[in-house]
């Protein structure tokens, strides 16, 4: 863990509203860098935007260029924060795109010609080896698109940092808390 000199600008006191993914997501580099972090969530865990998402960390759909090398970069820091973090788990899980007829087919077919295609680990499946991969897949299926790189967080709770890593509490603030003096279930 990083150390920032006290009274520095690199000292930093940082508030991060939200325990999901994003919240996780800053909350754990800036305690890296050594400042000063306090994460409010309204829940115990993670419940709202990252369960809508269902922790998915998506790079199969992302647009060819920046946007997939921001996403497998996202990628390889949620892996090494999976590894770390206590109460936060990685999975490289994959995906498969289901298409069912000839012109989604056409359609995987140029996903598969872009230049980052490897990157992704793409591949394009016939309805056999799909359903080799997921045997519950329907009758009316013509294809699949798998991508090796898609993966999923999820929680066990509020995520921890790892053990020596000083400067960093989480709270529980109840929705609705706000404006009327807050009450908190400190997390740390």
């Amino acid at each position: 863990m990083g150390s920032a000199a006290p009274g520095t600008l690199l000292d930093m006191r940082i508030l991060i509203v939200g325990g999901g993914v994003l919240g996780t997501m800053h909350a754990w580099h800036a305690v890296r860098r050594g400042h000063q972090v306090v994460q409010l969530e309204r829940d115990a865990g993670p419940r709202a935007a990252t369960v809508r998402n269902f922790g998915l960390v998506w790079v199969s759909g992302r647009a060819p260029g920046a946007e997939t090398t921001v996403a497998l970069r996202a990628r390889e820091l949620w892996e090494e924060i999976g590894k770390a973090a206590r109460g936060l788990k990685f999975r490289a899980a994959g995906s498969l795109t289901i298409v069912n007829t000839d012109a989604e087919v056409a359609v995987l077919e140029q996903v598969m010609a872009l230049p980052d295609a490897a990157d992704r680990e793409l591949k394009l499946l016939d309805a056999g080896e799909a359903r080799a991969l997921e045997p519950a897949l329907g009758a009316d299926l013509r294809a699949a698109l798998w991508c090796g790189r898609d993966a999923i967080v999820t929680t066990t709770g509020a995520w921890r940092p790892p053990p020596g890593a000083s400067g960093f509490r989480a709270l529980s603030v109840p929705a609705g808390a706000y404006g009327r003096g807050c009450r908190h279930r400190d997390r740390s």
